[in-house]
């Protein structure tokens, strides 16, 4: 368990976003307008280290930290299945937290410059959300590929039912309330982030076989 939990560090880093506001919160968790305007820590045209600051911006707890936990949690049990001699399972932790962390930084990257024409600034938490969303939609449904091809039912219905329950959410509720479409929200990086990291989990698992 000890090497299991040592393996997946890197994948528990995509939760540091959290630790700015409980440390120094009168930096990073006032109104966003504070943020943007007077400590430049949002993502713009203007100030581009806000490509990187912006994630680490409060913009609720509640909203954000459950939904990012239960998407993490299918990504720690899809590569914990991986053997780890050979460092697949390590390997796996690690290119999923790149992946995550890449997915969020290129989408507000992207949303910076087709939205410099309107001045458009961007800061919180959901674009590494998304990202692991994204990330754990793709995984389970490789690794649900990997297993049915091998003619092991039991997992393969198994991670399945994780990808199913990774997309129950956007069929529940909606693609205009999954990707905040429906509120003031930047919806552009939700998708974006979320359509990157799920494309790119393929990454994740080249190493699988499942060619």
């Amino acid at each position: 368990m000890r090497s299991l939990v040592l393996d997946a560090l890197p994948l528990f880093s995509t939760f540091l976003i959290y630790l700015p506001a409980v440390f120094a919160p009168s930096v990073f968790h006032p109104h966003g307008s504070q943020v943007c305007a007077e400590f430049h820590l949002c993502a713009s045209w203007s100030t581009p280290w806000g490509i990187i600051t912006a994630n680490f911006v409060w913009d609720g707890y509640l909203n954000n930290l459950a939904p990012q936990f239960a998407y993490f949690v299918i990504i720690f049990i899809c590569c914990a299945t991986l053997p780890r001699i050979g460092n697949y399972r390590k390997k796996a932790y690690v290119r999923s937290a790149l992946l995550i962390w890449f997915s969020s930084l290129l989408s507000i990257s992207v949303y910076v410059v087709v939205s410099e024409s309107k001045g458009g600034e961007t800061y919180g938490y959901s674009a590494v959300g998304y990202g692991t969303a994204g990330t754990a939609t793709g995984l389970a449904l490789l690794f649900a590929l990997r297993e049915l091809l091998a003619k092991q039912k039991n997992r393969g219905f198994g991670f399945l039912f994780l990808f199913i329950v990774c997309l129950a959410p956007l069929f529940v509720l909606g693609p205009h309330i999954f990707f905040g479409i429906s509120y003031k929200t930047n919806y552009f990086v939700h998708i974006y982030s979320f359509l990157l990291s799920l494309f790119g989990s393929y990454y994740i698992s080249k190493d699988l076989r499942l060619k």
